[in-house]
C-alpha cells in the first residue's frame, strides 16, 4: 500500500550491490546550499530544464496490487533465485531474468508458469550472469554482466545469436520501436549507446557530466536507467532527480526537468570520503509508458521506496511511497509499463515480481 508523503522510519530495505542498479555518492554534512546542481547535471546548456514541484496535495494516483510471482517454498516453478530484470512480452506475458539459477523464466498474463529456458554455462543460450533483458516483438535479447554478451532468442527459448555490445560495461538494455538496442554503459565517456540488434554502432548520447573526472571512482555512481518512447528516450540522471528526452534521431534533447531532492543529490566537492554505507538513494528503474513515467528509487535511511510519476512529457503528477513493514506485497524495481499496468520486481525478503496497476481518483485536499 502506498502512503502518500509517509516519512516515517522503516527498517533498512536494499539488496546485495548490483552493478547498474545503484548509484549515489553521500558524504556526511551534506547542505543543498553547497550543492552545485548544474555540474552534476547531463542536460545539456540549451536544453532548457524545468523545475516544478509535485503537487502537494494528494493527486489520487494510486497503485492496485493484481497478482505476483514468486513464493517463498515451492518447486522450480514457483520459487525465483534472485531476480535481476522483467519485461512484458506479446500477450502480457512476463519474462524474468532469474541470475540466481542462470535462466529466463516466463508467465502467461496471469501470472502462470509457462517454461523456463537457459542453463549455467558459457555456450549458446547458456548463461552465468542474466543481468537486463528487453524484447522487441517476438525476440528477446538478454545480456550477460559475467560474460560481456548479449544473447538473442526468441521468446520461445530458441537460441538464435549472440552480439558483442560495443562495452562489456552494459548495465541496462532496452529495445526503441525501431528494434535497436539502447545501453546504458559505466565505462565510457557517453552514457547512452544505440546499436543495431547485431551489435553494430549507431550513436552515442548525453556525454557525462565533467565532475566525475575529478572524483574516485568509488563516488562514481553508475548510469541510470533508460525507457523509450516513440520519438525517443528518456535518461534518469543517477546524480539528481533530472529527466532528460532525448530524439533518438538527431540526438538532440527534447526537455529536461530536475527538481532539488533530499534523497537523490551529488555529494559536495568539500565533502569526505564515502561508501555504500553512506550513500544516500539510489534508482530502482524508470518505465515509459504511452501515458506516464514512473521513476522509482530508495532512501537508505528510511528505507522507503519512491514512485515518481510524471506525464510523457516530464511533468511531475504524483509522488507515490512504500513502505516494507507490514505489507505482504510491495513493489520494490520497476522495470517494465503496458498500458495502465506496471512491472516491478524485489529481492527481499524473498524473490518476487509483481504487477500493478496505475488507478486514478479524485485529488484528496
Amino acid at each position: 500500500m502506498q502512503r502518500p508523503h509517509d516519512r516515517s522510519r522503516t527498517g533498512m530495505w536494499w539488496r546485495p550491490l548490483r552493478a547498474g542498479l545503484l548509484a549515489f555518492a553521500l558524504p556526511a554534512g551534506w547542505s543543498c546550499a553547497t550543492d552545485d546542481h548544474a555540474a552534476y547535471s547531463v542536460a545539456s546548456s540549451g536544453t532548457a530544464v524545468q523545475s516544478q514541484a509535485f503537487p502537494r496535495s494528494r493527486s489520487g494516483y494510486s497503485l492496485r496490487p493484481v497478482f505476483t510471482i514468486g513464493q517463498a517454498e515451492g518447486d522450480s516453478t514457483a520459487m525465483l533465485g534472485f531476480v535481476a530484470d522483467a519485461a512484458f512480452g506479446p500477450g502480457g506475458s512476463i519474462f524474468v531474468a532469474d541470475a540466481g539459477q542462470q535462466r529466463i523464466v516466463v508467465y502467461d498474463s496471469n501470472g502462470h508458469f509457462v517454461r523456463s529456458f537457459g542453463r549455467s554455462g558459457q555456450g549458446p543460450g547458456e548463461f552465468l550472469d542474466p543481468s537486463s533483458l528487453t524484447l522487441y516483438g517476438d525476440t528477446l535479447f538478454v545480456y550477460d554482466s559475467r560474460q560481456g554478451r548479449i544473447t538473442v532468442l526468441d521468446t520461445a527459448g530458441v537460441y538464435q545469436r549472440a552480439v558483442a555490445p560495443p562495452s562489456t560495461f552494459v548495465r541496462h538494455l532496452r529495445a526503441d520501436p525501431e528494434g535497436r538496442l539502447l545501453l546504458t554503459i559505466a565505462a565510457d565517456s557517453f552514457l547512452v549507446s544505440r546499436v543495431t540488434s547485431t551489435g553494430k554502432g549507431v550513436q552515442r548520447y548525453i556525454p557525462r557530466p565533467a565532475v566525475e573526472s575529478s572524483l574516485a571512482p568509488e563516488d562514481t555512481p553508475e548510469p541510470g536507467p533508460v525507457c523509450t518512447q516513440p520519438d525517443g528516450f528518456v535518461y534518469a540522471n543517477p546524480w539528481l532527480l533530472e529527466l532528460v528526452k532525448v530524439d533518438a534521431a538527431t540526438g538532440r534533447e527534447v526537455w529536461g526537468y530536475r527538481q532539488p531532492s533530499r534523497i537523490l543529490r551529488p555529494i559536495t566537492a568539500s565533502g569526505g570520503r564515502s561508501g555504500t554505507v553512506t550513500r544516500g538513494g539510489g534508482m530502482l528503474g524508470l518505465v515509459c509508458t504511452d501515458v506516464h513515467l514512473f521513476l522509482g528509487y530508495l532512501d537508505l535511511q528510511s528505507g522507503i521506496i519512491h514512485y515518481d510519476v510524471f506525464s510523457a512529457t516530464g511533468e511531475p503528477l504524483a509522488r507515490l511511497e512504500f513502505r516494507r513493514d507490514g505489507e505482504p506485497v510491495y513493489p520494490g524495481f520497476v522495470a517494465d509499463g503496458r498500458g495502465t499496468r506496471i512491472l516491478a520486481f524485489r529481492t527481499r525478503p524473498y524473490p518476487q515480481v509483481s504487477v500493478w496497476d496505475v488507478e486514478t481518483g479524485p485529488a484528496s485536499p
